[in-house]
């Protein structure tokens, strides 16, 4: 390894310092083109921005298919076909609950008005542009309310926009683009119930109803619902029985919202259950002898197409001869079987688990190394979030604990962290920021400092 001379590196480090102070000197004027504009045209140019560049990019790859969850989109097909919410595996297998409701109910519709060809599969496409560019475009809003300045918004937002290194995720990845949405509206209210200590009847009703249809996209987020009820209770000592009061009326409210749902599943599935009931596929895939602990690593050992009734046909005649419930109990209890006998292997799996949640492996070195920058940065900006807002960081600190819990226990996808991915860049460009504006200051101060 040949050694560089120190004037070598003289003139790199002087060179990166010229890059840096560009950076510094340019940003603000980019910030100042923006600070007249309102937080409403902000988000307007990011939507427009986001979806331009993702519709673009689906018609430059006109053989792009929105199937990354293919179970999901065969039961809208069904939807779409036959009427029935079920069917999401290789063979029929009758009604289901293998996804929540209200994405594939969605899907169905477009796919009922515009066809299962490629005119549909391009509306679907497109709709998930949608979903994943509104998500950028309310992140200025998210910053003025989490009381950061505007110009994190901006840079959090045509981040988002501009660089897509969530665009399969984003297009094709089934729920997770509503999902975010979703978690960013909720988190929104919770925000501004603790602000306000506004625990009265009325928000608790508001808010029942929209955790209950968020459960009702993505019902992981009940794991964020529990972290926020409990801090609500330990934040707001001094208002405990109106705390009860809020959060019993919280409940009751989600329980209306999820009973139709629950009647459902019950009448067709013969059983009561959460919303889902395919954990015990997804668990018992994910924790066996031969399980890796990535998921893409598992389609190409062979492990997944095995094991999975979406690709096993052999695993599908079991789901129709036994039924979704039974079908996942024998696969819970194989699997709980299997971690009995083989704890260490399951702590091994579940510690890289982990470790791959929140630094992603892929398939693509560059978009995992920038993954892993964007965490990085994001634990740098909840540091000074924690100045600036402290019940938003707490928020976010509670999405970062609750969320993730199921998805250490299943093989890891840098899907599965699609709907906290907003959180990430928010507080990445607010670190950003932060050591932009540090830099100025001390810059400033040199350049002043020096002798004339």
């Amino acid at each position: 390894m040949a050694i560089r001379s120190p004037q070598r590196i003289s003139k790199v480090s002087a060179c990166v310092e010229r890059t840096a102070k560009g950076i510094a000197r340019r940003l603000p004027s980019f910030y100042r083109r923006f600070s007249s504009l309102s937080v409403r045209n902000i988000s307007c140019l990011i939507l427009v921005t986001a979806f331009g560049l993702r519709v673009a990019l689906i018609l430059a790859f006109h053989n792009l298919r929105a199937n990354d969850n293919q179970e999901l989109l065969n039961i809208a097909v069904s939807l779409a076909t036959t009427r029935v919410f079920g069917n999401p595996y290789a063979i029929q297998t009758g009604p289901t609950a293998h996804s929540a409701p209200v994405y594939p109910f969605i899907i169905g519709l477009i796919l009922w008005v515009f066809g299962n060809g490629a005119r549909g599969n391009l509306i679907h496409l497109m709709f998930n542009s949608f979903l994943s560019s509104f998500q950028y475009s309310l992140l200025p809003r998210v910053a003025v309310a989490y009381g950061l300045n505007k110009r994190v918004g901006v840079l959090s937002g045509f981040f988002g926009a501009l660089i897509p290194l969530d665009l399969l995720d984003g297009i094709r990845g089934a729920e997770a683009p509503l999902a975010g949405t979703t978690l960013i509206v909720l988190s929104l209210l919770v925000l501004h119930t603790w602000e306000r200590q506004d625990f009265s009847t009325r928000s608790a009703l508001v808010q029942g109803v929209c955790w209950g249809m968020g459960l009702l996209v993505a019902p992981t987020l009940i794991m964020v619902f529990l972290a926020t009820s409990i801090l609500s209770f330990l934040l707001f000592t001094f208002k405990r029985g109106e705390i009860i009061q809020y959060l019993a009326g919280l409940v009751c409210m989600i329980v209306l919202v999820l009973l139709p749902w629950t009647i459902r599943n019950y009448l067709q599935l013969g059983s009561f259950f959460f919303i889902r009931d395919d954990f015990g596929l997804e668990f018992s895939i994910s924790n066996n002898g031969y399980a890796l602990p990535n998921f893409e690593d598992n389609v190409r050992s062979g492990v997944y197409h095995s094991l999975h009734p979406i690709t096993s046909y052999r695993e599908a005649s079991r789901v129709r001869e036994l039924g979704e419930i039974d079908y996942n109990r024998e696969k819970m209890s194989t699997a709980l079987n299997w971690i009995g006998q083989n704890p260490i292997a399951f702590v091994r799996l579940t510690a890289l688990r982990f470790l791959f949640f929140w630094f992603p492996k892929t398939l693509r070195p560059i978009e995992s190394i920038a993954l892993w920058l964007i965490t990085i940065s994001g634990l740098l900006g909840l540091f000074w979030l924690f100045r600036i807002n402290r019940l938003a960081a707490v928020i976010i600190s509670a999405i970062w604990l609750s969320f993730p819990l199921t998805f250490y226990v299943l093989q890891s996808s840098a899907r599965y962290r699609y709907p906290i991915y907003w959180t990430f860049i928010l507080l990445g460009s607010l670190a950003v920021d932060s050591l932009i504006r540090n830099f100025q200051v001390i810059s400033s101060f040199g350049s002043k400092g020096k002798p004339t």
